[in-house]
């Protein structure tokens, strides 16, 4: 895996593809970077605001990953 900061910034800027097949790719490949800064306020723009909704439901499944995952964090605490 290449790390993060080599990667997302490619990322962030193909997410204004104009494939929404292309798009719903680079929400598959920032799902594997949520920690990193911009990749969770991308999405949630995704999620509301692609006109394709297997684009938008793919960022929502991102962003369900990535809180289900803080929502484990503060059951342990």
């Amino acid at each position: 895996h290449l790390p993060s900061s080599q990667v997302v910034g490619p990322l962030l800027t193909a997410i204004h593809d104009p494939s929404p097949i292309a798009r719903e790719g680079v929400i598959y490949g920032l799902a594997h970077h949520l920690a990193y800064p911009g990749v969770i306020e991308a999405l949630e723009i995704v999620a509301t605001t692609d006109p394709n909704t297997n684009v938008c439901e793919s960022a929502e499944y991102a962003l369900d990953d990535y809180y289900w995952i803080l929502d484990q964090e503060d059951i342990e605490e």
